[in-house]
């Protein structure tokens, strides 16, 4: 995968930082009642936690977070490492230079580092 990424000028997700094989985790929990919300948030959060422990304490971590299985207590985008971040702000700055999709996009995961950039362009939207 790596490979074929690199031959075509590179893999944006940063996943040619790793030579090792991966594996992608999805965790769903379900529940019936919204009273149990805090709980089941908070225990799947420690989940995370702890798996992400445990491969750091065999050597197999992996910064790389899948962005449509990631969390809002998780940066996917900063998982693809600082090149990647600097290329995505670039690019952000450069067609995007009122910032619709930082500040006016509800929702969603956003671009590190971009929030302070676009302050005091409200009124151009």
């Amino acid at each position: 995968f790596t490979e074929h990424s690199a031959s075509r000028g590179g893999n944006m997700l940063g996943l040619n930082r790793t030579t090792d094989d991966l594996i992608l985790m999805q965790l769903a929990p379900r529940w019936n009642s919204a009273s149990d919300d805090d709980i089941m948030y908070e225990t799947a959060k420690q989940w995370v936690k702890q798996v992400q422990c445990y491969t750091q304490s065999v050597g197999k971590a992996s910064d790389y977070l899948y962005l449509n299985y990631a969390d809002g207590f998780q940066d996917p985008i900063a998982a693809y490492g600082e090149d990647s971040v600097k290329f995505l702000q670039h690019i952000s700055q450069k067609y995007d230079k009122q910032g619709v999709f930082q500040r006016a996009v509800k929702g969603g995961f956003k671009i590190p580092g971009m929030s302070g950039s676009f302050a005091g362009r409200h009124d151009e939207l």
